[in-house]
């Protein structure tokens, strides 16, 4: 394994345990695991590497931005894929998403399953969600958003890790 995979593992680990135990994930990880992931590849790679880590970092972003400005998304999550984009680079934190995006479906089955909560209801609280921010260009108040908090680092972490192992998919 190559060192930044340790690193990366790391990060993965506060993470989510920080994200189990709060629904959070502060910026005290997420920031200094992006610097970090710069810092890296500019002393491994100069100038290329600082390329395709601030475009990691970009596209992490970006990848999440929609969901979290529906709701979907608490801005952790989002400051955390775009960490881990500094890191990955650009082609690694796409496929890392894409795999992430897997495992974040199965992990809200499981919990529809797991709650008896109906994917009729989970679609419509998603549906209602969105119809409030197309029409008053906002996120909807806690109050009125559905009540369901899913530590989404988990997600990430299943598709950075899926990534890292698999590599992309055939």
């Amino acid at each position: 394994m190559k060192m930044d995979f340790y690193f990366i593992l790391m990060i993965l680990v506060v993470a989510v345990a920080w994200d189990l135990r709060s629904l959070r994930i502060p910026n005290a990880i997420t920031a200094p695991a992006a610097l970090a992931g710069i810092g890296y590849h500019v002393t491994t790679a100069g100038l290329p590497g600082l390329k395709s880590s601030v475009l990691g970092l970009l596209l992490g972003l970006a990848i999440l931005l929609i969901p979290f400005l529906l709701g979907g998304l608490g801005g952790g999550d989002v400051k955390l894929l775009a960490a881990l984009g500094a890191w990955l680079g650009p082609r690694g934190i796409l496929f890392a998403a894409l795999y992430g995006g897997l495992a974040g479906g199965l992990l809200a089955l499981g919990v529809m399953v797991a709650t008896g909560e109906g994917a009729f209801k989970f679609m419509k609280t998603i549906y209602d969600d969105v119809v409030y921010f197309v029409s008053f260009g906002e996120r909807p108040p806690l109050a009125e958003r559905g009540k369901r908090r899913i530590p989404y680092s988990l997600a990430i972490a299943a598709g950075t890790l899926g990534f890292i192992f698999l590599g992309p998919p055939a």
